[in-house]
């Protein structure tokens, strides 16, 4: 039997021991049942490492088959009617769940059944899944994207292999098209994916397999900001920019303007200083907008326990990513434990949030740029980062394929320092940036040259 058929079989039989189906039978080539009645399915919990926008769609599949239970979520959004929002810091775990509860793991893209393959993603979701493994709780991974590309299936089924070694079940459920007909693009043509019958529906499609796109994806980008019908490709990029303002004249005036500026491009982020996290975090709020913020900034001298203080404060304020400074002096001396326990700190304080480490890479060999980046992993950090913008140097093609060398595919990289046109940007992004810092970030989606304000 072909290892897809066994877990395909081993699928079915899981469903049909529920008390109500939750997959519906025209999603499944083999037939799982029938849609279940609203309100049945009580057993449930949801691990949700997504964003709002994707989120909203995957609540939309979840209340179509009237599933009621729990979601363990990071996104801020509006749970449906029937959903209990679930702390992902609940005291007692798992264990106070009732046995029998299936877990589910919506999975909305190719990159998302990898990080879940490779245990990678939020902190707190895998800590849960993990236990949840651990626990013999039934474990499934929900797919909810469809691909066509004879590579990416091949990429997939390896995938599919790697979950099926961790005792996780795979469901291949592609939603039918929310709407009746294609959505128009904004230049009064058809968004491919929708004409092709693959939309999911979800408002957010883009034309992926068009080449410059595929560059982007093939370097290893993980955020992308497009509407529909494309545009401009200096556009595109704007998704993978955290739009920075870390001068330390920067005024009140200056910081809403950059929060209107993120919010009207949909930037990834802002990046200011600790002290208009919680302006931002109300000026941004509803939106798809991150707050990030500095920590040991600009020079990454001060202690572990001052670098640890001033995270968890930022993250009462409302920051929902992090980058912090590394000891540079404890790198460069070669006190690897200092610098390693320095970060690991910083990282226990983020409480799941997004983690970047500044190396400051033009103070730094390539030998210390490599061992930076094999820390920062160790730790548990999300991203490297090169630069303060303040220390003398910005970002490097070849520093950022040097990160991106060292710490792998599935390890953000944040190109940061001196980025102020498009051109410059995309060089990043080709040799393997998944996120820009930029104060110049409007001229680059405009495809023009900027200044700096850092």
């Amino acid at each position: 039997m072909e290892l897809q058929e066994l877990i395909e079989k081993v699928t079915r039989e899981v469903i049909e021991g529920m008390n109500s189906k939750s997959l519906p039978a025209q999603a499944s080539a083999a037939g799982t049942g029938s849609s279940p009645a609203p309100g049945k399915l009580k057993n449930v919990i949801v691990l949700l490492d997504e964003s709002p926008g994707t989120a909203a769609s995957v609540f939309d599949w979840l209340s179509s088959q009237g599933c009621t239970g729990k979601v363990i979520t990071i996104a801020d959004v509006s749970l449906p009617p029937g959903f209990e929002a679930v702390h992902p810091n609940l005291a007692g775990g798992l264990s106070v769940l009732a046995p029998g509860t299936e877990i589910y793991y919506p999975v909305m893209c190719i990159g998302g059944l990898s990080r879940l393959a490779n245990l990678l993603g939020d902190a707190r979701i895998m800590a849960y899944l993990i236990e949840a493994l651990d626990r013999g709780f039934s474990v499934m991974a929900v797919k909810c994207y469809n691909v066509k590309s004879g590579a990416l299936k091949k990429k997939e089924e390896a995938l599919v292999k790697e979950l099926s070694a961790l005792c996780i079940l795979f469901k291949d459920l592609v939603a039918e098209p929310k709407y009746g007909k294609p959505a128009a693009a904004s230049e009064g043509g058809v968004c491919s994916l929708a004409s092709g019958g693959e939309c999911l529906g979800c408002g957010h499609c883009t034309y992926l397999a068009t080449e410059k796109v595929d560059a982007v994806i093939d370097a290893g980008a993980d955020r992308l900001s497009a509407t529909l019908g494309g545009g401009e490709s200096a556009a595109k990029i704007a998704g993978t920019i955290d739009h920075t303002l870390l001068k330390p004249d920067a005024t009140r005036e200056q910081v809403l303007k950059l929060c209107e500026e993120a919010r009207k491009y949909k930037f990834a982020s802002v990046c200011i200083n600790p002290g208009y996290v919680k302006l931002c975090a109300d000026a941004l709020k509803g939106t798809v907008v991150k707050v990030c913020t500095v920590i040991g900034f600009p020079l990454g001298a001060t202690t572990s326990v001052a670098k640890a203080m001033e995270t968890r404060d930022a993250i009462a304020n409302g920051a929902e990513e992090i980058d912090m400074v590394i000891n540079v002096g404890a790198l460069k001396a070669g006190n690897y434990d200092l610098a390693l326990e320095d970060i690991k700190a910083v990282r226990d304080a983020c409480r799941g949030k997004i983690l970047k480490v500044i190396l400051e890479t033009s103070l730094l060999t390539d030998e210390e740029k490599i061992k930076g980046c094999e820390l920062s992993k160790q730790a548990g950090a999300d991203f490297v980062k090169t630069s303060t913008g303040f220390g003398g140097g910005g970002a490097t093609v070849h520093d950022i394929a040097l990160m991106r060398k060292t710490v792998g595919k599935y390890m953000g990289v944040k190109a940061s320092g001196g980025i102020r046109d498009f051109e410059t940007a995309q060089q990043m992004i080709k040799a393997g940036a998944t996120r820009i810092g930029a104060s110049a970030s409007v001229a680059i989606v405009k495809g023009e040259a900027g200044t700096s304000a850092y």
